[in-house]
């Protein structure tokens, strides 16, 4: 299960306002840097884990004015001095950061993850009238393929009216949208033309195209959904965290897993984000055989698998980046490499006495022995494992033994 915790701004951090800075999320079993862009991509899939079992994903931030540091009434959910999805790996070893370009204004803020910004839309469902109706949709996508989506009408926390229904060839993206619009319908339906409606979305970027700017993708749909709020008068627009325990949004969840059971709508058409779907997919799949065929020897052996995204390895510091790369390629700072183009003034050996090699630092006496790797099942998978897919435990042994720096230095 993924954990997480804001290390920075500390709790009562004093800043500059209007001044650029950074907030750091301290993550745990989270493979970050897997961002989709929703309002263009979106799609969904099982969870998938990475090798080390951690979850693949990734992480976002908000920062609320809360007024005052004896703020009694819950922050707004919908209104965010700062929100931003966090679409990199950070520093390899769960460390994430975002910067707050220009600042903030003078103000009293608090930051929040996931959870803490679920907590604040249950404080604020607890104040708002009793005859609000509140929508909840969601979209969901099987292995198959097959798109549904899902809406729950509540009032005063009890469930009036349920809806679901499949797609044709679609994304999660569009499903969203598609049950955004039946909840609302189905909620003016009830006749209660003086009530509030409030639809609330876990997809952030849906919620953006219903306040009023469509994306391409579904945009009959959304269009529609503003004609409808706009002849109600009184329709507001939530993004709520997913699943996060929020009742309404996990009924919507299940109704729009139901709606992917149902029969595919005859003469359903693809939606654009499917096509757009399938264009990438077509391109990432030309391209793994591609690399099946071409990729170098040394690569095949770490069973390491090329990406038309920027690979995680890239978010390391330049020198460790530098070390690992070389003992990916054997061309590096290697008695083997040096004897082969004749550096003479090169030193050959480890200050332990053994020679330089790609695999030395597996086999050091100097490393100290809480940080030596355990070499199971073999040697030599391990080792692969580790200088490839699993490059976190290479970098997490060099860097805290100071490996390069001080037990085998270059020069």
């Amino acid at each position: 299960m993924i954990s997480s915790i804001i290390t920075q701004p500390q709790p009562g951090d004093t800043l500059t306002s209007d001044t650029s800075f950074n907030v750091s999320v301290q993550t745990t079993h989270l493979a970050a840097g897997n961002f989709v862009n929703p309002t263009t991509s979106y799609y969904t899939a099982p969870q998938d884990l990475d090798s080390n079992g951690d979850i693949i994903g990734h992480c976002h931030v908000t920062i609320q004015d809360i007024g005052s540091l004896q703020a009694t009434t819950p922050p707004d959910p919908t209104k965010f001095a700062f929100f931003k999805g966090i679409d990199d790996a950070g520093n390899g070893r769960g460390l994430l950061q975002a910067v707050v370009q220009g600042g903030l204004p003078p103000g009293v803020y608090r930051t929040a993850n996931k959870a803490e910004t679920a907590g604040d839309f249950l404080e604020w469902l607890g104040t708002a009238a009793a005859a609000t109706l509140i929508v909840y949709s969601d979209g969901s996508q099987l292995p198959n393929g097959a798109v549904g989506f899902g809406f729950a009408v509540h009032r005063d926390k009890q469930s009036l009216v349920q809806g679901s229904g499949r797609l044709g060839p679609s994304e999660v993206f569009d499903a969203e949208a598609t049950g955004a619009i039946e909840g609302l319908r189905a909620a003016l339906r009830l006749g209660d033309t003086r009530s509030a409606v409030v639809v609330c979305t876990d997809n952030l970027a849906v919620a953006s195209c219903l306040r009023g700017n469509p994306a391409d993708s579904s945009q009959d749909k959304f269009t529609k959904f503003q004609e409808l709020a706009t002849s109600h008068g009184n329709v507001q627009v939530h993004w709520i965290p997913g699943h996060t325990n929020i009742p309404g949004n996990e009924e919507a969840d299940g109704l729009a897993k139901a709606g992917c059971l149902q029969p595919e709508p005859p003469e359903a058409m693809p939606s654009l984000a499917h096509l757009r779907r399938l264009a990438r997919q077509q391109s990432r799949d030309a391209f793994k055989a591609w690399w099946s065929t071409e990729a170098p020897g040394p690569y095949k052996t770490l069973n390491l698998e090329a990406t038309t995204s920027c690979p995680p390895e890239l978010a390391l510091p330049r020198a460790t980046l530098h070390s690992l790369l070389a003992a990916r390629s054997r061309h590096g700072d290697f008695a083997d490499y040096h004897e082969r183009f004749n550096h003479d003034d090169a030193r050959l050996d480890c200050s332990c006495g053994r020679r330089k090699a790609p695999e030395h630092p597996f086999y050091c006496r100097k490393v100290p022995p809480r940080l030596r790797m355990r070499l199971a099942p073999s040697p030599a998978e391990a080792i692969h494992h580790a200088v490839g897919k699993g490059f976190k435990a290479f970098v997490e042994m060099t860097s805290e033994s100071s490996f390069f720096q001080r037990i085998c230095p270059r020069h």
